[in-house]
Order: C-alpha cells, then sequence, then structure tokens
C-alpha cells in the first residue's frame, strides 16, 4: 500500500486504490468470421501485400479501413487467391504434380489436330 501526503494538513494517510479490476467483456461479432490485416494475410500466404492493397483499392477485395490498415475477412481472401502452402512452394514433387494435372486435363489430340501440328512443326524446305 502506497502513501499521500496531505499538503494543507502536513500529515500521511494511506492511499487506497479505488480503481475497479478489468472485466472481461466477450467479442461480439454478429457471427461473422474474425477480419485480419494485409500483413497477416500476406503472412499466410496470399500474396504481397502491396498486391492485396492493389485489389482492395480496385475494388476486387472488400475490406474496412480502421486507422491506417485494412481488416479484410479470411473467406474473401480464399476467394479470390490459392494459397500454396510453403513447404509445397517449388518443390519438384509439387511441380510434378501440377504437370500432371495439366497433362491430363488437356485435350486429346485429334488425328488431323496431329497432322497439322507436324506441319507446322516440320522444318521448312527452302
Amino acid at each position: 500500500m502506497s502513501t499521500s501526503t496531505d499538503i494543507r494538513r502536513g500529515r500521511t494517510t494511506p492511499r487506497v486504490d479505488t480503481r475497479k479490476p478489468p472485466i472481461s467483456v466477450p467479442r461480439l461479432n454478429d457471427g461473422k468470421p474474425p477480419r485480419i490485416t494485409v500483413a497477416r494475410a500476406s503472412a499466410l500466404g496470399f500474396g504481397h501485400p502491396q498486391t492485396i492493397r492493389r485489389y482492395i483499392h480496385e475494388g476486387r477485395l472488400p475490406a474496412e479501413k480502421v486507422g491506417r490498415d485494412f481488416l479484410i475477412y479470411e473467406d474473401d481472401l480464399r476467394g479470390l487467391f490459392r494459397t500454396i502452402p510453403p513447404s509445397k512452394v517449388a518443390t519438384e514433387e509439387y511441380l510434378d504434380s501440377l504437370v500432371k494435372q495439366m497433362v491430363d486435363k488437356w485435350p486429346l489430340l485429334t488425328q488431323e489436330h496431329k497432322r497439322e501440328l507436324g506441319q507446322l512443326l516440320a522444318p521448312s524446305a527452302t
């Protein structure tokens, strides 16, 4: 306990802390998911912070400006970007799997297309 001096009377009186302890109030977010900052979105793998800000300014990504920061719903980010986990970035296995997906989805060439492609790729007779 600390003491204070009453200047008018010259006596010391004990100081009593009259402040109440802080009350824990649950956050109300109306059932909406929490919002994140541009820096946090970038750290989660949604792209460079400047790219995210550009999309906000272009209107492609909804956000609310609070102070100097933009707050974004993570669901909106997921709708605009496809994240790549850091463990899969530029690994040979991951790139191979992407190539396989592309090849599997590519339409098959007909005999006519193969013939035309052969003519285009054949060395020209000059």
